[in-house]
């Protein structure tokens, strides 16, 4: 009885270390290198010839695979590199395209003969709105254009006189057609009279009436000025000392180089002209200056548009 548990117990041990032998084995791979990764240690080693059996998976040579799969890591690294130097090369090329640069040095020269078509376009607009009617742009320039130059008008008209101031007669076959002279008048405006304030001021019916002279000085004014000129006729009653700009149109009431002697009574030619002003500024046609302009310049010729 005593036998048959002495060999049970070592049957028993024997069997416990065929069993437990392998298990240590195994265990122990690798156990320097990190342990087991895959089929090799986990710092890339091989398995040893010892610990290859204990891993029938691989059998076909664990570590020869193991190194295998780092060789293609290292060449995907090494690929890269020659990329990488390849792509400067074509960030040097735009460099070359600026050379087109210089191309721009003469776009100068076009500029230059511009401006050299513009009054032609000038003219052509002008000449556009005289056919069709642009009151805005017609109405000066073209009364402008009809204005003779000083030394026109005193050696084609009239003059009245052995004076100082000499009227001239622009046309001889209308009696209502003279200026002033334009040394002793020239025409001067009202200060308080200015695009900003035409709306309450020439604009404003009735307005001329606050600010006009009293007959008691321009008929002294009138007197002396006759003398000036000139005149051979001292007939107060054949003159009208007028506004050469007119209290409408923002001309000065008082002063002397603003009134003179017209040769000829009221009503005339001028008070339509002055009329026909005074609308195109209140009504936004022409600019208070462009009125005064025209009236200074020749009357007459823009009386010869609208009649």
């Amino acid at each position: 009885m005593r036998m048959t548990k002495i060999s049970i117990l070592t049957l028993s041990i024997i069997f416990f270390f065929i069993s437990v032998t392998p298990s240590f084995a195994r265990s122990g791979c690798c156990s320097h290198h990190g342990g087991v990764s895959g089929c090799g240690c986990a710092d890339g080693t091989p398995l040893s010839s010892t610990c290859l059996p204990y891993y029938p998976e691989c059998s076909g040579g664990g570590g020869t695979q193991q190194d295998s799969t780092q060789v293609p890591q290292t060449q995907t690294y090494t690929t890269p590199i020659p990329q990488a130097t390849n792509t400067p090369i074509p960030t040097m090329t735009p460099t070359p395209t600026m050379t087109p640069k210089p191309t721009n040095t003469p776009t100068p020269t076009v500029v230059i003969p511009t401006p050299t078509p513009q009054p032609q376009m000038n003219f052509f607009s002008w000449l556009f709105g005289l056919f069709f009617g642009q009151k805005q742009q017609t109405g000066v320039k073209s009364y402008v254009q009809k204005i003779p130059s000083t030394s026109t008008v005193a050696s084609a008209g009239i003059e009245s006189g052995n004076s100082t101031c000499k009227a001239v007669h622009t046309n001889s076959t209308d009696p209502q057609a003279y200026l002033p002279d334009a040394n002793c008048t020239p025409g001067t405006i009202n200060a308080a009279v200015t695009q900003a304030t035409i709306d309450s001021t020439i604009c404003v019916s009735g307005y001329t009436k606050t600010i006009r002279p009293p007959a008691s000085y321009t008929d002294k004014l009138k007197k002396d000025q006759m003398q000036e000129y000139g005149y051979t006729d001292t007939n107060l009653s054949d003159y009208e000392e007028d506004h050469f700009i007119s209290l409408e149109i923002g001309g000065n009431p008082t002063d002397p180089k603003n009134l003179w002697p017209e040769p000829h009574a009221s009503t005339n030619e001028k008070d339509k002209v002055e009329n026909y002003l005074h609308k195109q500024v209140c009504n936004g046609s022409i600019t208070l200056a462009q009125a005064q302009n025209e009236i200074t310049q020749n009357w007459y010729a823009v009386y010869q548009q609208i009649k």
